[in-house]
């Protein structure tokens, strides 16, 4: 069993505090209930045949707390200890360095469109953006500059649309058999979301007839404090020793046979920024977890066939110079999987990386089945329409698990959960677990503090959201009482009862034409809502039966906003 120091837990149980503290300021027919989502859902893992059987997939009950259905729940004392001591740190510098060293909570959401032709039937162009926010307080100008980044790629998108949908009505009319639809495709990796940077990797995608489309990779790198877009020259200190780094590193790739003649010069002129042939020469970079990530694009400095070269460049090498202030405060402990992708981790302790990987199988009743592997071993699970992102997340003990984030019917997610230790060692008979609700557009940074999302069923189905950690079992944990809200908006068309005040003690009655902000929800009886000038008020609503009643009236009848699916 893994140990971690004293310093480790004490690092958490503040960060922890410190993130509660800054969170708490932040305020985005039959209603469709996530508890009989959850029964529904298990009820039908449960009928899945074949590959259930041999996976050994289990079937959880939702709990929120980390425990396995039926089972006590596990001990939430572990992220509250507060040893003394620290390897010589006082306790106000261990919290003033964890609410340094916070890792942001990212948002990344994708803004699809698409063009068809005279025939609908016919798709010309299709296209997709990222959106990019942070949901922590305190970080305005970050997220104006991701803002004004999400805004200018949309409209990028929209010109590309404009410029294409006639083109390849044209190369449609010409060759209906052989053609294909155009694409425009931004696509967004984040690397890393801190208090220091928020850095991410942009791919776009482009295709607009041919054997294949175009490729061109590019980074950005955010001073998260004061929302600044970073300059190379802002990271490092030596632009030549970073010259000679990119040099050395690629003159000893494996794949130096195949470079351009005369790459060298490209590398030189991208680090220096220089101009030639009427060309101005820009590298490409983003910081991530491990160094400085450095891309050179598909034709860039070798063939297509080659793909994107990328060097990653360490924090400490000493030739570049990468300012201590730009360098992680803390090791990772979320590891993000993509399909086909080899991951090597330490997933038992042995000290030797095993390689991990994430292959989708095959689709059964349109539901699409996946391989997981862990050192040569196997196990299949169910991944219904999809795996939306997959995340390696390691707990407090340093034991590492798969969270694949899948969609189901009406879009709503959940996560399929394998112990990667225990999949080396069982193969096929390894337990695939289950939770109710999903990351959605919430990028997990720290495995101690991540997003879980569903929709709710009480008010209106909404977004609903809690912060979570990984427990001790592998299975996410919460302390959060109540699901937060992102100011779902409401306006009261009679007058109707709440309650006010401190602790929502004093009964009041809101004037028809209010205009209300929803913050928070119980899902079971309670909803929070407040004004635009911050008035708070809460509701006390019959949800057992429908239509779902305030004071015997039914809600559709007493808000304008509301809406239920279903």
């Amino acid at each position: 069993m893994r140990r971690k120091s004293a310093r480790y837990f004490i690092k958490y149980a503040v960060r922890l505090l410190a993130l509660a503290f800054i969170l708490s300021g932040c305020s985005g027919q039959k209603s469709v209930d996530p508890e009989e989502f959850c029964k529904e859902t298990e009820t039908s893992w449960k009928s899945w045949s074949g590959p259930k059987s041999s996976s050994g997939q289990e079937n959880l009950q939702k709990d929120e707390n980390g425990g396995r259905g039926g089972e006590e729940k596990e001990d939430q004392t572990e992220s509250g200890r507060t040893e003394d001591g620290g390897e010589g740190q006082t306790e106000a510098e261990i919290e003033r360095d964890s609410v340094q060293n916070s890792r942001l909570h990212v948002v990344l959401k994708t803004n699809a469109v698409s063009d068809y032709g005279t025939d609908s039937s016919l798709m010309l162009w299709k296209g997709s953006s990222s959106m990019l926010s942070v949901r922590d307080s305190g970080f305005e100008a970050l997220n104006e500059a991701l803002a004004n980044y999400s805004n200018q790629r949309a409209l990028d998108l929209e010109r590309e649309r404009s410029r294409l949908k006639e083109a390849a009505q044209e190369h449609w009319n010409g060759d209906p058999h052989g053609f294909q639809a155009y694409c425009t495709q931004f696509d967004t990796k984040i690397l890393r979301g801190d208090q220091r940077v928020l850095s991410f990797q942009e791919q776009v995608y482009s295709y607009t007839g041919g054997a294949h489309g175009n490729v061109a990779v590019s980074g950005y790198t955010y001073d998260s404090q004061s929302g600044k877009k970073l300059e190379l020259e802002d990271v490092v200190s030596s632009l030549d020793g970073l010259c000679s780094y990119l040099v050395q590193s690629l003159s000893s790739g494996e794949y130096r046979e195949e470079l351009f003649q005369g790459w060298e010069d490209v590398v030189r002129r991208e680090v220096l920024g220089e101009s030639a042939n009427g060309r101005v020469y820009e590298l490409s970079w983003a910081l991530g977890p491990d160094g400085m990530k450095v891309y050179f694009s598909p034709y860039e400095i070798g063939p297509w066939a080659l793909g994107t070269v990328t060097v990653t460049v360490p924090y400490e090498e000493k030739t570049v110079g990468i300012g201590e202030q730009w360098t992680p405060a803390e090791e990772e402990n979320v590891w993000q999987l993509f399909p086909y992708q080899e991951r090597k981790l330490d997933v038992d302790g042995d000290k030797t990386e095993e390689i991990i990987r994430l292959e989708p199988g095959t689709v059964s009743n349109m539901e699409q089945m996946y391989v997981l592997w862990a050192d040569g071993q196997s196990v299949e699970f169910n991944g219904t329409y999809g795996v939306a992102s997959a995340w390696i997340m390691e707990n407090s003990d340093g034991r590492k698990y798969f969270y694949g984030d899948c969609r189901t019917d009406n879009d709503y997610h959940y996560l399929n959960i394998v112990d990667l230790e225990e999949l080396k060692e069982r193969g096929a008979d390894t337990k695939v677990s289950q939770f109710s609700y999903g990351m959605y557009g919430d990028i997990p940074m720290d495995a101690q503090s991540f997003w879980l999302s569903s929709r709710g069923g009480l008010f209106s189905t909404f977004p609903i959201r809690k912060l979570y950690s990984i427990g001790e079992n592998g299975l996410p944990r919460t302390d959060d009482t109540e699901f937060t809200v992102d100011r779902w908006r409401v306006v009261a068309v009679q007058e109707i009862s709440a309650c006010e005040g401190s602790g929502f003690q004093k009964k009041t009655r809101i004037a028809a034409g209010t205009e209300l902000f929803v913050t928070a929800t119980d899902e079971k009886s309670r909803v929070t809502a407040e004004t635009g000038d911050g008035i708070q008020y809460q509701f006390e609503i019959k949800g057992e039966n429908w239509p779902h009643t305030i004071d015997g009236k039914n809600i559709e009848e007493l808000f304008d906003g509301l809406i239920f699916a279903g």
